[in-house]
């Protein structure tokens, strides 16, 4: 086993908490073709300097859609918000750095537990599990 104490990251995810999650569920047939679409926002609080770290929250928000282009009928939206408290060392990053950090590290982590989340909520209501697809981030931002 190695000890990571020495490894740690300059940026780091303090906590987090699912803000809101709402699912309406219209699908009665799990087997018809369903479109989906994704949008996704994002922003963070005024980064502050708490002593020796920059702190800032971050907000990641995603709506999801599911319809029936056939019979033009919506199935399922699903409304997610989460936010996360992340802190970088001063010493180690200057304040841009930092919220770039947040922009890219701290959505692209965000990201990851709501995907687990709504797939895994999904699951449970009866309905196909929808798995948020990777995304770009990096692309995404410019």
């Amino acid at each position: 086993m190695m000890n990571v104490d020495n490894a740690l990251a300059d940026f780091q995810l303090i906590e987090y908490k699912v803000v809101e999650f709402d699912l309406q569920n219209l699908l009665i047939n799990k087997t018809e073709t369903i479109n989906v679409n994704y949008n996704i926002n994002f922003d963070h609080s005024e980064v502050e300097k708490n002593g020796e770290f920059y702190v800032s929250i971050l907000n990641f928000k995603i709506k999801i859609n599911g319809y029936n282009e056939e019979f033009l009928s919506e199935k399922f939206n699903i409304s997610f918000s989460i936010s996360g408290a992340f802190s970088g060392k001063v010493e180690k990053l200057n304040l841009d750095t930092f919220e770039k950090m947040l922009d890219l590290n701290g959505v692209a982590l965000l990201s990851q537990i709501s995907r687990s989340y709504i797939s895994t909520i999904t699951n449970l209501s009866g309905m196909p599990t929808i798995n948020l697809p990777m995304i770009n981030f990096n692309k995404l931002s410019k």
